[in-house]
């Protein structure tokens, strides 16, 4: 069973016009922008939990930002464009991935990663400890992989547990044994999340001076001995730092027994829904589908109409017909159908991962997840989000207009704006010595190539040879010392050195080639988007001003200074 791709989707804030709990702080008609929704907004934004740390300034063009969008959903509703198909079906699909998602969470994400769990973790973190590790491989081990039997590993492993205990040298001790030397053995700090769960627990749980293990790891076995511990609460709450620490838990459990569970949990919910697969009706969609295909001269507006109806599947009460594969693959169907030439495939490749998508959503929408809060403020920052793009591409997009000649007058007015700048080949050689750099500038000027000396002298305290050739660079380049003195002493001349960032410098320099000005083909595409960026802008400007005189808000300017 193909396994549909559920990444952890980020919280997205949302303000709903439906109300929530909380004050109000800006409201526009029917629109209520709410104090809690707005403060998530600031800390997502500013990336920060302390609403003191941003002005109010920034707070008020934050809001305004918000404000402005919800004027562009009103007149995209004005006009009709919350009605347009193709938005309704987007809608439809992403309501489906977060409510899908909302129910993974419950199904999965809370089996794997108990509340319990996360809570010790926090606990755990408010501890700081030193520690040291020992690490041994064996033949089956999936990274730590040695010429030995596990069984020999776990008796290696012990002698290391009564060497390293009794060592008054922990740190050297550890460092000899390990067989992971990618890494150090001394942890200071010990990070949780880093090695396996079975090692974090024995780790906390252990006393200082205490030698714990062999822990037996799918990586191998570990001891470790605990050097130092002491309090250091790292200033998030628990609400703070959950998620980050549910994220940590969770991958840990990636792969198999993620897979394992979600599978389990799929075949119960496709059983408790009914979902139907119509194997004959997908074998005859995938013949007509090749039939289309093969045809030189079809396209997708030739897709036959009975195809598109043609019931490939039931979720519930609802069905899945063949426009769900035209919708989805659009014109990219007539250079992909082969890849669904037969029932199997189309099934494997297609069919079924939406149906486990489907089987998700239906069956969270049945258990009432519509209604959560989650999935009410996603939904509705998905429709702001979409509402105002197509009011922009409505309203302001389908204004602009950059014509040929409007591109060749900005070319002839602002030939400096396309005009490549003059540039000049450089190589250096930098050393530390005074007497050495004089010697190489000899040498440079009666014949020996710069390669060539700077092999000779690599050794001579330079800086790496392969730094020598500089290629071409313009006045505006970082390294203008080099270059200003390049440019100023012009084509194939040897100077220097000088001293300079430390070290004498020898400078050769090759070609020299002028500004010029690019043809305006070249350009031409540069030109248009410049031009209807402008004309974006300006439209932008004015749409605004028009939809802010319809659309008037009010703001509780008390409460938005009291956001601190």
């Amino acid at each position: 069973m193909k396994f549909f791709s559920l990444a952890i989707l980020a919280f997205m804030l949302l303000l709903s016009s439906c109300g929530s709990d909380g004050t109000t702080i800006a409201e526009m008609g029917d629109i209520k922008i709410e104090r809690d929704a707005f403060v998530e907004l600031l800390k997502t934004r500013f990336r920060t939990d302390d609403l003191s740390s941003i002005e109010y300034d920034d707070k008020v063009a934050v809001l305004h930002q918000l404000l402005d969008q919800h004027r562009k959903v009103l007149a995209a509703k004005e006009m009709g464009l919350d009605q347009d198909p193709v938005y309704l079906k987007e809608r439809k699909q992403t309501t489906n991935r977060f409510l899908a998602m909302a129910l993974y969470e419950d199904k999965v994400t809370r089996v794997l990663v108990p509340e319990s769990d996360i809570r010790q973790y926090y606990d755990w973190q408010q501890a700081r400890i030193e520690a040291v590790v020992i690490k041994t491989g064996h033949e089956s081990a999936r990274v730590f992989k040695a010429d030995r039997t596990k069984e020999e590993a776990l008796a290696l492993s012990k002698e290391h547990v009564a060497a390293l205990a009794s060592s008054e040298k922990p740190l050297e001790t550890a460092a000899a044994l390990t067989e992971d030397k990618r890494n150090k053995s001394h942890l200071d700090p010990y990070l949780l999340g880093r090695l396996t769960a079975e090692v974090d627990a024995a780790v906390y749980q252990a006393k200082v001076s205490e030698t714990i293990g062999p822990i037996d790891t799918e990586f191998g076995y570990y001891v470790l001995k605990i050097l130092s511990r002491r309090p250091e609460p790292n200033g998030q709450s628990y609400e703070q730092a959950r998620e980050r620490i549910e994220k940590t838990l969770m991958a840990r459990k990636r792969g198999k027994e993620e897979k394992g569970l979600f599978n389990k949990v799929t075949e119960e919910l496709k059983e408790a829904n009914q979902v139907t697969y119509l194997d004959d009706n997908m074998a005859a969609f995938a013949a007509g589908l090749v039939t289309w295909g093969e045809d030189p001269e079809s396209e997708l507006a030739d897709f036959p109409d009975t195809l598109r109806s043609l019931e490939l599947g039931r979720v519930g009460d609802e069905t899945f017909t063949g426009q769900e594969v035209v919708d989805n693959f659009g014109p990219s169907l007539k250079r992909d159908y082969k890849k669904f030439s037969s029932a199997t495939r189309l099934k494997e490749l297609f069919v079924e991962p939406q149906f486990n998508l489907l089987t998700w959503a239906y069956a969270a929408r049945t258990a009432g997840l519509d209604a959560s809060s989650a999935v009410r403020m996603q939904t509705d920052n998905f429709t702001r989000n979409r509402l105002s793009q197509l009011f922009e591409k409505e309203a302001i997009n389908s204004t602009l207009q950059v014509t040929n000649a409007m591109i060749e007058e900005q070319y002839n007015a602002h030939p400096e704006k396309y005009t490549v700048a003059d540039r000049i080949r450089i190589w250096k050689i930098s050393v530390k010595d005074k007497a050495i750099a004089e010697e190489i500038a000899a040498k440079a000027k009666s014949g020996v190539t710069f390669e060539q000396l700077a092999k000779s002298y690599e050794h001579q305290g330079s800086k790496k040879s392969t730094e020598f050739n500089m290629g071409y660079q313009t006045r505006k380049s970082k390294r203008s010392e080099i270059v200003n003195k390049a440019f100023e002493a012009g084509a194939n001349k040897t100077i220097g050195p000088f001293f300079i960032e430390d070290y004498y410098t020898v400078i050769k320099t090759g070609d020299y080639v002028g500004p010029i000005l690019q043809p305006l083909k070249k350009v031409k595409s540069t030109i248009r988007n410049e031009l209807a960026n402008a004309q974006k802008a300006e439209r932008t400007k004015e749409i605004l001003e028009e939809i802010r005189v319809k659309y008037v808000h009010k703001i509780n300017e008390s409460l938005l200074r009291s956001l601190s």
